[in-house]
């Protein structure tokens, strides 16, 4: 059963791999990605010359963005052969793997760091995964996630409808997309293994092998104001405002987006 799933699972992201990038045109996943890239940096200052795995590549989005930022020694791997493909044209210096999260192709105590990107919510279970990556990173190494999240049913019924109605219509409509190519894109709730993963439920998890060093809820209105210059005293005090309001909604609501740094204990 759980094979036919990631058949299914390859498939779809395999049909979305050509407008997978799209992504990066919304303002949540640009500042999604602006902090990723910092938090990876940060923690790879701690190692000489790290070995840095994306589980999940996608595309290879963020290690071309790393590579150009200095690092080096980078590695990336994906279930879908399509995505792996684009990967591998963006970064012809970059090794690209095709794999189950749960079961990766590397050796014990190989990589200082492993960074994850909303891949969680596609796996029947996460402590599979989490085990595969405890098993490749060396002793004091750092697991970096950057996952959705959901805590309480209104919440899951905001992002059930958001999926099925307008994520991937609204993507490509900012991109200028007719609406053949929208009909012809599947639905993120197509994906069959497609579940709500709750912060708790996440850090529960992590508690049990991991030492945790930093977990934040981010992103529910300020993405949306990306880019907008705050000059005047007015402009200064909205710029305030939006701020408490994100603060405030980040806690009620719990985000979109949970970050969490969490290093294996040697």
């Amino acid at each position: 059963m759980v094979n036919n799933l990631y058949k299914l699972e390859r498939n779809i992201q395999n049909r979305m791999a050509k407008n997978h990038d799209l992504l990066y045109d919304v303002p949540f996943y640009r500042k999604y990605k602006e902090d990723a890239i910092k938090i990876i940096l940060h923690h790879a200052s701690y190692f000489d010359n790290p070995s840095l795995l994306d589980v999940g590549c996608g595309t290879g989005t963020m290690l071309k963005l790393l590579q150009e930022q200095g690092l080096q020694n980078l590695r990336g791997a994906d279930i879908s052969e399509n995505m792996l493909k684009i990967a591998a044209n963006k970064n012809p210096n970059i090794p690209f793997r095709a794999a189950l999260s749960e079961k990766l192709p590397y050796k014990d105590n190989i990589f200082d760091l492993v960074y994850l990107s909303g891949i969680l919510h596609h796996l029947p279970s996460t402590d599979t995964t989490l085990k595969e990556i405890y098993r490749i990173l060396k002793p004091g190494g750092i697991m970096l996630i950057f996952e959705p999240i959901v805590e309480w049913s209104l919440h899951k019924k905001f992002w059930n409808t958001f999926f099925k109605a307008c994520f991937t219509p609204l993507i490509l409509f900012l991109k200028g997309k007719n609406r053949t190519k929208i009909q012809q894109q599947p639905k993120a709730t197509t994906t069959p293994v497609h579940r709500h993963i709750s912060q708790k439920e996440l850090m529960t998890t992590l508690k049990q092998h991991w030492n945790v060093l930093f977990s934040e809820t981010k992103y529910v209105i300020s993405p949306l104001f990306e880019g907008k210059t705050f000059n005047t005293p007015i402009d200064k005090l909205i710029a305030r405002l939006i701020t408490a309001v994100d603060l405030f909604l980040a806690r009620i609501f719990t985000g979109i987006c949970v970050i969490v740094v969490a290093q294996k204990v040697e």
